[in-house]
């Protein structure tokens, strides 16, 4: 399952290299679907791709988390969660922004790994 085969790869990771990272499995259809659902695409197919990432979650957030993040977020970078993807558009570049992956974390309380557009768009070709 894919479940299993991430928690196998967050013991080695963690017994070879010592860092206790989150890992997130999905199966080749589901990142298809992430890049056909993309919202900021969608509005405007010509923004520049180079603004957008996409952060995985490890579970779908509960309503109230969600209240949290939209309530707490005071950034000019643009969200949007279908399910347990968070679609993110960093105007000002991935270094400058404030919603982060810990940010994420903490105040949707799930486990976060984002990529950039290219990046998943690579993953999903594989």
């Amino acid at each position: 399952s894919p479940d299993l085969l991430a928690e196998t790869i967050q013991e080695v990771i963690l017994k070879n290299f010592g860092f206790d990272v989150p890992v997130i499995v999905f199966e080749q259809a589901f990142l298809t679907q992430v890049i056909h659902q993309n919202p900021f695409l969608k509005s405007n197919p010509d923004i520049d791709s180079k603004t957008l990432y996409v952060a995985f979650l490890s579970e779908k957030p509960s309503p109230e988390r969600i209240q949290v993040l939209q309530e707490k977020y005071k950034g000019d970078d643009e969200f949007v969660l279908l399910d347990q993807t968070l679609y993110l558009r960093y105007k000002n570049g991935a270094g400058r922004t404030k919603l982060t992956n810990n940010y994420i974390e903490t105040h949707l309380k799930v486990k976060a790994t984002s990529r950039n557009w290219k990046t998943t768009i690579k993953l999903s070709n594989m």
